[in-house]
Parts: C-alpha cells; sequence; structure tokens
C-alpha cells in the first residue's frame, strides 16, 4: 500500500455511511458488497466522507480541526479501512479487492422495483384481512384448527411422510425467499445457503447488507419469513373452510397448514440466531444476546 501523506487522495469503493440509530456520536460505515460493516466514532465518518469526495488526506485533516476541533490520524484510519477492503485505491494505487472472493448474490437480478409491492401497505391490509377471517373461521370451525392427527391424512405412511416433507421443503424454500426479497425490495442484497444451529442443519439467508439501513426497515427483513408462514396458514384454513375441494385434498391442505405451523416454534429458540433472535436483539439494543445478557 501506497504511503499516506498529506497530498494523497483516496479511492473508496461503494460506501454506506450512516448515523448509528441509538447514539448520534456514532457512524455505521459498510460496503454491502463484501458484507463488512464496522460502527466508528461520527467523526471518522465525516472524514471518510470528505476523502471520498477527493479531498486530500491534508486537506480532510484541516477540515476536522477547524469545524469539528479534533486531531485525527487519518493514515492509521486509511490502513484500518484498507484492511477491511473498503479503499478502492490511494494516489491511483489500486489495492487488493476482496469482492473478488465474495460469492455473488442470488437472483441478482432481482430488485426493489420487482419485490417492493409485496411490502406495500395494499399487500399489508390484505395480509391482515386473511389472517383475521382465518382466526374469525378458527373461532367457529374448531375442526380446523391443526393437531397432529392432520399429519396423517392417508393410511399410507410413507407416502404421507414424502409429500408432507416435500410441502415443508418447498415452504421453508419461500421462507428463505421471503427475507431475500424484503433485502432487496430495500436495495440489500442477499444469498441463500445451508448452516447449522447448535447441531441443527438449517437453510438460513445471508443479508448482512442490512445493517446499511435503519432499525425500523431492518424489522421487514428479519420479520418477512415468519409473516409469509402466518399467511400460508391462513390461507389454508380460508380455503378448506370455505372451497368445495375432495376430501383428501382438504386434508392435505390441512397437513400443509400443520408443517408450516410446526417450524414456527423453532423461530422461538433464540439461543441460536433465529430470526427472533434478531428481532430481540434489536428491540433491546444489543449485538450480542448472549453475551449482553450473561453481562
Amino acid at each position: 500500500m501506497s504511503a499516506v501523506t498529506a497530498e494523497s487522495r483516496v479511492a473508496f469503493h461503494r460506501l454506506i455511511v450512516r448515523t448509528h440509530d441509538d447514539d448520534p456520536e456514532i457512524a455505521v460505515v459498510g460496503r454491502p458488497e463484501i458484507g463488512e460493516f464496522v460502527e466508528l466514532p461520527a467523526v471518522y465518518g465525516a472524514a471518510i466522507t470528505l476523502m471520498a469526495a477527493d479531498l486530500s488526506v491534508g486537506a480532510v485533516r484541516r477540515r476536522m480541526a477547524e469545524v469539528h476541533h479534533v486531531e485525527i490520524d487519518l493514515a492509521e484510519l486509511v490502513e484500518a479501512l484498507s484492511a477491511l477492503g473498503f479503499i478502492a485505491s490511494i494516489e491511483g494505487d489500486p489495492l487488493p479487492d476482496p469482492a473478488a472472493d465474495v460469492p455473488p448474490s442470488h437472483f441478482h437480478r432481482l430488485t426493489a422495483r420487482h419485490v417492493a409491492w409485496l411490502f406495500s401497505p395494499p399487500v399489508k391490509a390484505l395480509w391482515l384481512v386473511v389472517v383475521a377471517a382465518a382466526l374469525l373461521t378458527l373461532a367457529t370451525r374448531d375442526e380446523l384448527v391443526p393437531v397432529y392427527a392432520h399429519f396423517f391424512w392417508s393410511d399410507y405412511v410413507g407416502l404421507t411422510v414424502l409429500v408432507n416433507t416435500v410441502m415443508m421443503s418447498a415452504s421453508i424454500s419461500v421462507h428463505e425467499l421471503m427475507h431475500l426479497a424484503a433485502a432487496r425490495s430495500l436495495g440489500a442484497r442477499g444469498r441463500i445457503g445451508f448452516g447449522t444451529r447448535l447441531h441443527n442443519l438449517v437453510v438460513q439467508t445471508d443479508v448482512t447488507g442490512v445493517w446499511g439501513l435503519p432499525r425500523r426497515s431492518r424489522y421487514r427483513v428479519y420479520l418477512a419469513g415468519l409473516a409469509w408462514d402466518v399467511f400460508v396458514i391462513a390461507s389454508v384454513i380460508l380455503v378448506a373452510a370455505h372451497a368445495p375441494l375432495p376430501e383428501v385434498v382438504r386434508a392435505v391442505l390441512q397437513a400443509l397448514a400443520l408443517t408450516v405451523l410446526m417450524a414456527i416454534p423453532f423461530q422461538l429458540q433464540v439461543y441460536m440466531r433465529t430470526d427472533l433472535c434478531y428481532v430481540l436483539c434489536e428491540l433491546l439494543r444489543t449485538r450480542n444476546l448472549f453475551g449482553d445478557g450473561i453481562a
């Protein structure tokens, strides 16, 4: 890396620099393409913004002293940001780009204009109406309340398990796609893959880019999967209750409602960083629920 002098000009990759949700004296700085975000004092965020505007290091140092009355070691800051992969070049000398080693985002052609409607007020109103109607239906048709017996909709247990497993797999896939769609609706990237929660193999969506968004927007991403699960259960209950269907089709739909419902309690295991773990972290203003809980 070139030595940083007062005359040096630093070129950055596309960064997000925003004020912290809870502390105006802290800036969140990150590069969504590589999923790297850090929290820095707000004056460092201001210095980064000035350097990104093509001011020399010396000019930025003078501006910070005049406006913020602080002396910042910008050479040390540039070195730290280079290690994070935030800097493209110094004095035209390109730096290694870690983005080359980052797997591409899934469904990269999916943009906000394709999926933003899913989270619009009319769709939210539809969700509320469907869920409320399903609850009213369950209040008058208790035979539609999902119970374990609905799992065995056929006398052929092997067929039952196979079909129910396929339905659950499809439901989990759409659940994760909803997380991805929610992130894309806000301009953040995402990637679906396999991971582990203790001894459990899980499908998960990496949406690290949401740290560049305000807290209110992050809730959308965390809750999108569960919102879809609840909508599926409610829709199935309404169809089973009011549509003229063959008995076997109604039984399979009830099994679908049960399999989707069975996946929801898993989200309550917040010690495994589930969807609700992230929601709880936001509500409690913590980044490490377990560590801060112990403290």
